[in-house]
């Protein structure tokens, strides 16, 4: 088919660069040899790459288990550190009951009697119902020389009472006139317990001691059946209170020659003061434990210096830890089975290819024969440009002599009415506008939308279409709204949707003898 026109010759290029024709001769040239060689299009990966995955693949699995490792263990110390708090809570709550005791009594007359030698019997029925309703070990009164000479267990076979604990750092700090406590295995009972002493002022001179013994056994088998690893160390690094029995007395870090003997001379621990422990600490939240690595937490307790140490196996983050590095192998492993998977759908789509390339070529030659009746429209769309370009050039003059008469005609005051100048405006501006139209067919683009207002296009089109309908006898009526109606659109092609609906009404009302219409 040939075609003379120019604008045709430009629209076959236009065709020609939007790849119709270059596409199907593409498709020519690959359906001679449609089926394709499956080592040039899917080629196998190198053994250099697959090194590469896998090393990547065995730097995350590493990476991942120190990184989970981490992570579980921060998990497991703040869980310690709050089984910490709970213990050392527990433990100050034992002992902090019975604090202001012996200073209450040390400030009792009665105390102060008995040590001048006054009621000594009555005095021991007293201390013996004090112990027994608090639920101390013991309450006793010592002299200035440490000898007892009241005691709340003064009925006991081994009672306080007539012993002299002279030697203890409890009954020295007293007589120097401050507070004196000290834990100690009793040099009578042969039981631990924590000594709170107070001394007894007359006139400003000390004149003797009272002093209770708190029953520390108790802790003791509270700690030893509870199923978690616990010990509480003193300020000379021996442990006095342990969930183990084996632990107890045993020095967590070594201790001078001068301070060993100032224990033994104390009698602090019966002669029970055992070896060193087998204990490390490798960083602030771990250690070794009798060869065995712990996760350790530690805190005070608020008593004359002491910690409280509590230990946890690491075991659970092994098993976390191990646990997600197996579940990043099996995600792993999953993608690389999804991979192959893959690559399997894609060998079996290469063996389809020829068929689809036939297909293709089929499909092809439809193209071609849709491609000529594209360039046939073409051509007559190009006709009708120039025809519209033609008609436009045509009126554009007629339609500005005609403007310039309208202004001509309004000055001289030809118009009798004032509304008629304005009712050719808008008849004279609409000629323009399909003008314009028309040139934008005959170079089509984008026409942008504005702001308008709808109300004065619905007033605009029935200016228009007054005549109309005063002519086909109609009975018009146009309610519209006050204020404006603001919409985005184009103000001439919303008029030509007006006229048209109003003209459609006026031809369904031409055999009608009541013709009415109303718009709203």
């Amino acid at each position: 088919m040939q075609v003379r026109d120019s604008r045709a010759d430009k629209t076959v290029v236009c065709i020609s660069a939007l790849g119709i024709l270059p596409h199907n001769r593409d498709r020519l040239r690959r359906s001679r040899n449609p089926v394709r060689p499956l080592a040039s299009a899917f080629p196998s990966p190198r053994r250099g790459v697959l090194v590469a995955i896998v090393s990547v693949t065995l730097a995350a699995v590493l990476l991942l288990l120190l990184a989970s490792q981490s992570y579980f263990r921060s998990i497991e110390v703040s869980d310690a550190r709050n089984r910490l708090s709970l213990y050392a809570r527990a433990f100050d709550d034992a002992v902090k009951r019975f604090d202001e005791m012996p200073f209450v009594l040390a400030n009792d007359t009665r105390v102060a009697a008995t040590l001048q030698g006054q009621g000594g019997d009555r005095m021991n029925a007293l201390l013996e119902l004090f112990a027994d309703r608090s639920g101390l070990e013991a309450i006793y009164v010592m002299d200035q020389t440490g000898l007892v000479i009241a005691t709340s267990n003064h009925a006991s076979p081994l009672t306080f009472l007539g012993q002299n604990y002279g030697f203890r750092p409890y009954f020295q700090n007293a007589m120097l006139g401050g507070r004196g406590t000290f834990f100690g295995v009793g040099a009578t009972t042969g039981r631990p317990g924590y000594f709170v002493s107070e001394p007894v002022s007359t006139n400003g001179a000390v004149i003797g001691v009272v002093a209770i013994k708190i029953d520390l056994s108790e802790l003791q088998k509270t700690l030893e059946a509870e199923d978690e690893r616990l010990l509480v160390e003193n300020r000379d690094g021996v442990v006095v209170l342990s969930s183990n029995p084996d632990w107890l007395y045993g020095l967590l870090r070594p201790a001078n020659d001068e301070r060993l003997a100032a224990i033994e001379a104390s009698q602090q621990f019966g002669g029970q003061l055992a070896a060193p422990l087998n204990w490390s600490t490798e960083d602030d939240n771990a250690v070794v434990f009798d060869g065995e690595r712990l996760i350790h937490v530690s805190g005070p307790t608020g008593r004359d210096g002491w910690t409280l140490h509590y230990l946890r196996s690491d075991a659970r983050v092994n098993e976390r830890s191990a646990l997600a590095t197996f579940l990043l192998g099996l995600l792993v492993t999953a993608l690389v089975a999804f991979s192959f998977f893959l690559r399997s759908k894609r060998v079996e789509a290469a063996f389809k290819a020829s068929q689809i390339d036939r297909d293709k070529l089929r499909a092809t030659n439809q193209e071609l024969e849709q491609a000529q009746g594209k360039l046939a429209e073409a051509s007559k769309l190009a006709a009708l440009g120039q025809l519209s370009a033609s008609v436009t050039h045509e009126l554009v003059q007629p339609i500005s002599a005609l403007r310039n008469y309208v202004a001509a005609a309004e000055i001289g005051g030809e118009f009798t009415s004032g509304n008629t100048p304005r009712r050719f405006e808008r008849i004279i501006d609409r000629m323009e506008e399909v003008t314009r139209q028309l040139r934008f067919f005959s170079r089509p683009h984008d026409v942008a939308h504005e702001p308008v207002d709808l109300c004065e296009i619905v007033r605009t089109a029935w200016d228009f279409l007054d005549h109309d309908l005063h002519d086909a006898e109609v009975v018009s009526d146009l309610n519209l709204p006050r204020e404006p109606v603001r919409i985005s659109g184009h103000a001439l092609r919303l008029e030509r949707v007006v006229i048209n609906v109003v003209r459609n009404a006026m031809g369904a009302m031409v055999d009608t003898s009541h013709k009415q219409l109303r718009l709203s």
